[in-house]
């Protein structure tokens, strides 16, 4: 369920920056490359 709802904030975050202009590709790199830098806040568990 948590999966459905990050992939249509990702979809509605690609419509709108299409919509506004923005290359399909280069927004797609961006993304991935946001993804990519997450970081887990807490500590793993032992």
């Amino acid at each position: 369920m948590r999966t459905r709802i990050v992939r249509q904030v990702c979809r509605d975050a690609l419509e709108d920056a299409v919509l506004m202009g923005c290359d399909e590709q280069q927004f797609l790199m961006v993304l991935a490359d946001l993804v990519a830098q997450l970081k887990n806040p807490y500590p793993p568990r032992e």
